[in-house]
């Protein structure tokens, strides 16, 4: 969280984490989005990706998850850093 922080400052970035997973990395996924907004209470959303939803599925519907959630605010935050273990999900 330090080495974050130095590079986003939270009094001035919107930190958005997201992660996914899925039972036995091949079925039943779901995803959860952790956003903590300068001077707000934090967010937190989930969501079932389904019964044919796998690791890779899941990692991508939280980031989706995520940019929809933060897209519907009235007041967009203008800097906004996504964190995400999922280095095939941020590639693709």
């Amino acid at each position: 969280m330090e080495e974050i922080d130095t590079r986003y400052p939270a009094a001035r970035w919107t930190h958005i984490f997201t992660d996914g997973s899925a039972e036995d990395a091949t079925r039943n996924g779901g995803c959860g989005v952790f956003i903590k907004k300068p001077g707000l209470p934090p967010v937190s959303v989930s969501t079932s990706g389904g019964r044919l939803c796998s690791n890779y599925k899941a990692e991508v519907l939280a980031l989706h998850k995520a940019t929809e959630t933060v897209l519907q605010w009235e007041n967009r935050t203008k800097k906004a850093v996504f964190l995400s273990d999922s280095v095939s999900a941020l590639q693709a």
